[in-house]
């Protein structure tokens, strides 16, 4: 998987915890009933924290404008056509991926099973900043005089 800045992090996408949803995109896609399901999905999944990940053989920069609020959704990765021609048998095909196991994947024509089965999915847990250890907050000293 390449980034749109040419960074190949393959197996730190495939290592990431948490469920992620993986949409295969092929050059030749059309436009259809598909897109705006897809929007209602991923809304969904940001809700639960699960990020989207577009992976496609079409440049990020055509993909910004033939399909913009696609991309603001969902992470566009570059990736080889065969690769892409082999994970999914419709175009668009999308993929429910924990740590990388495939969970569950639907074609296009599916993707309102998508989104009853994403009801069913945890949400994932957001990485937490610690609180600062209560002893490193300096005490209010009661007896200042103002």
């Amino acid at each position: 998987m390449i980034a749109e800045d040419g960074t190949d992090f393959t197996h730190e996408f495939l290592d990431e915890p948490g469920y992620e949803l993986w949409l295969f995109l092929k050059d030749g896609y059309e436009e259809g009933e598909w897109n705006p399901m897809l929007q209602v999905i991923m809304k969904s999944a940001l809700q639960k924290n699960i990020p989207g990940f577009i992976l496609t053989n079409i440049s990020v920069e055509k993909l910004r404008e033939e399909s913009p609020e696609l991309v603001r959704l969902m992470f566009p990765l570059r990736s080889d056509v065969t690769a892409v021609k082999t994970a999914g048998r419709t175009n668009p095909t999308l993929y429910l991926v924990k740590q990388g196991t495939i969970l569950n994947k639907w074609g296009m024509a599916d993707f309102e099973m998508a989104l009853v089965d994403l009801q069913k999915v945890p949400a994932n847990v957001r990485e937490e900043i610690p609180a600062p250890a209560t002893d490193s907050i300096p005490a209010k000293d009661s007896s200042l005089k103002k």
